[in-house]
């Protein structure tokens, strides 16, 4: 999840507001995919703990 965040730098847009467009579509796709997986790893990780942990 803070790997997702840390795009976020990246998007912005530089003094002169000049940026690489597909750069910034490449870092969207990768924000996203590292949201998700985040998401996914604290879903798998809550779900172990809540049946008791891994045996």
């Amino acid at each position: 999840m803070e790997d997702a965040r840390r795009y976020d730098a990246y998007l912005e847009e530089n003094p002169q507001g000049n940026y690489d467009h597909e750069l910034a579509d490449f870092l969207l796709e990768l924000q996203d995919e590292t949201g998700r997986r985040g998401k996914r790893a604290e879903d798998l990780l809550a779900q172990r703990l809540a049946d008791g942990g891994v045996q």
